[in-house]
């Protein structure tokens, strides 16, 4: 007698469907938990490095900030107010002259400098980034690595969310950061061609371009903190640059005896989060650098062009949630057609970004983070539009 066969419960194709989702879904936890490991072993290394130097970093402790924030620094103790809750040397800060302490950036300056190239401090911590992150012996090398391997502003993020945002006001800003680094390719190109030093082109790829750009975008302080008189060359601030963002946070920053020193001004408890404030910005400039939007944000704004047919209007206005600019507040009459018409334009392409954000199950909460902070970016434009559209009516 032939062996019976057994039959197999074939499953359906949305069981199947939900299976590959757990999946995927139990890959990225795990490739998320083995990075974040990774990023906390490398950042113990940065401590050592610090407590080697003296600083004193009893009052902090580095682990995940939550949902959307990566890491973030927390109080191992009670903290007074006005108590200094942290130092760093200016030594252990990235600046302009520090990134050419390294031969290669070095050279890639005298030259760009040769080319005519100006403005080019950001490019220079970019590239000294590059390189630290892949030289064991750079003394940047426990920094960089202890940063996150993707940048966060939106010009970074996957393909897919350009075509969402492709007519909205950050369109055009997201195809200029990749126009910028089209130029940078090109400059790292001429430099390659130019010197006999060791000059590793996959080092400053574009990618690694991106990801040292991303960083210091999202995480630079003004080039005073680490002693530069130019107050807009970047500079780059280990453990600063951790805290995570709170728009009422009351915080207190000085540079005292070559150290930067960093207060609260309210207390904060064992265990609970150190917080920093960005400052005033509104959420074209935090998609951009950092990669999220704030609902309710009174510092939101719209720059608008005017095609000027009657040759009255202003080319560029700059819109926000109080209404049209005071100054032109009684000098609406004579283009107010023309406003109009460019306001109902925005309106109608914000409205159409929103209508085609995604709406299912999101498949990792980062795609979900991204999504929802474009909604309060594209409501935020919105809300700024109609403020405006009815003062004009």
């Amino acid at each position: 007698m032939a062996p019976r066969r057994l039959s197999r419960k074939r499953n359906s194709p949305e069981q199947k469907h939900a299976l590959l989702v757990r999946v995927l879904r139990q890959k990225r936890h795990q490739k998320r938990k083995t990075h974040e490991r990774a990023v906390a072993t490398n950042w113990n290394s940065l401590e050592v490095h610090f407590r080697a130097a003296g600083l004193s970093l009893d009052a902090v402790t580095v682990r995940s900030g939550g949902e959307g924030c990566g890491l973030g620094a927390f109080a191992r103790r009670d903290l007074c107010a006005g108590e200094v809750v942290f130092r760093v040397p200016q030594t252990a800060m990235l600046t302009e002259a520090a990134a050419v302490e390294d031969e290669c950036v070095a050279a890639a300056a005298t030259l760009l400098r040769a080319f005519g190239e100006e403005g080019i401090s950001e490019l220079l911590v970019c590239l000294r980034l590059c390189r630290a992150r892949v030289q064991t012996k750079d003394r940047f090398h426990a920094y960089a690595t202890s940063l996150p391997r993707n940048a966060p502003g939106v010009g970074s993020w996957p393909e897919i969310y350009d075509v969402l945002l492709a007519n909205s006001s950050l369109g055009p800003l997201i195809r200029a950061a990749d126009a910028e680094l089209d130029r940078w390719e090109g400059l790292i190109d001429r430099v390659a061609d130019a010197t006999f030093l060791p000059y590793r082109r996959e080092v400053f790829c574009r990618s690694n371009l991106q990801w040292a750009r991303g960083m210091v975008q999202s995480r630079h302080f003004p080039g005073t903190f680490g002693g530069s008189e130019d107050e807009r060359s970047p500079c780059m601030v280990p453990l600063l640059d951790i805290l995570n963002h709170q728009g009422d946070a009351e915080v207190n920053v000085q540079i005292h005896g070559g150290c930067l020193e960093f207060r609260c001004d309210t207390p904060v408890q064992a265990g609970e989060q150190i917080w920093n404030n960005y400052g005033a910005k509104g959420n074209t400039e935090l998609m951009m650098c950092y990669g999220f939007a704030v609902e309710g944000n009174e510092e939101d704004s719209v720059e608008l062009s005017l095609a000027q047919a009657s040759g009255e209007a202003p080319s560029e206005l700059r819109l926000s949630i109080w209404g049209l600019p005071e100054e032109l507040a009684n000098e609406t009459t004579r283009w107010k057609r023309e406003l109009l018409e460019a306001l109902e334009k925005r309106k109608s392409a914000a409205k159409g970004c929103l209508a085609s954000l995604p709406i299912t199950t999101y498949a990792s909460s980062a795609s979900k983070f991204r999504i929802e902070s474009i909604e309060a970016f594209l409501k935020g434009q919105l809300e700024v539009l109609e403020i405006c559209c009815d003062e004009l009516q």
